[in-house]
């Protein structure tokens, strides 16, 4: 396990593309493997209409438990 002390809880930025989009959420595919993301359409921020195979960019850090 890495200790809390050890870990700088800065964002890293990832990018990826829509692979789907439902009524209630958007898949999106992380490049270099790194999985895929559900989001809800309420986390979406956008000025564009939603559309496959859409860049996108997720910002995502380590997770600390409490």
């Amino acid at each position: 396990m890495i200790s809390a002390k050890d870990v700088s809880l800065t964002p890293k930025l990832l990018t990826g593309k829509i692979v789907d989009i439902s009524e209630m959420c958007v898949k999106i595919e992380l490049k270099g493997k790194m999985g895929i993301v559900n989001l809800p359409l309420r986390c979406i921020i956008t000025d564009k209409p939603l559309e496959l195979d859409a860049e996108a960019e997720l910002y995502i850090s380590y997770i600390r438990v409490l």
